[in-house]
């Protein structure tokens, strides 16, 4: 994957989540994804692991209603071993509460396979304004 390529899918998944366009951020991963995230809520999905894109909109469709004011603001865009990137952002879930959230992403025909979401990582203090 090209670094052009990475940033065009940021873009659009950055403005599809920020417009809480749900078709819109859905069209960016493919049927079978798997969503690894120490945030999953489901009490019946202890592991963090949201499989399928049927799954996955329950899962962004409820975030999307628990957090109507959420924003997402793009730090950082990343390429790592040719069809994985990795996308640095942080999550404004409301006005008042900001998460730092490093996302790795394998993308298979630009349509992301697999992700891994890890929340409240600790900012570098370089990077801390």
């Amino acid at each position: 994957m090209r670094l052009e390529d990475a940033e065009v899918h940021a873009e659009r998944w950055i403005r599809a989540w920020n417009n809480h366009a749900l078709d819109d951020v859905l069209a960016l991963y493919a049927e079978d994804v798997v969503l690894h995230s120490s945030r999953v809520w489901d009490p019946n999905n202890a592991d963090g692991t949201v499989q399928g894109k049927h799954a996955l909109r329950a899962y962004f469709a409820t975030a999307l209603e628990r957090y109507p004011q959420l924003e997402l603001s793009l730090m950082g865009i990343y390429v790592a071993h040719g069809d994985r990137m990795v996308l640095e952002y942080l999550n404004r879930p409301d006005p008042a509460t900001e998460i730092y959230v490093l996302e790795r992403t394998r993308l298979v025909n630009r349509l992301a396979v697999d992700v891994e979401a890890a929340y409240g990582v600790e900012r570098p203090k370089s990077r801390q304004s």
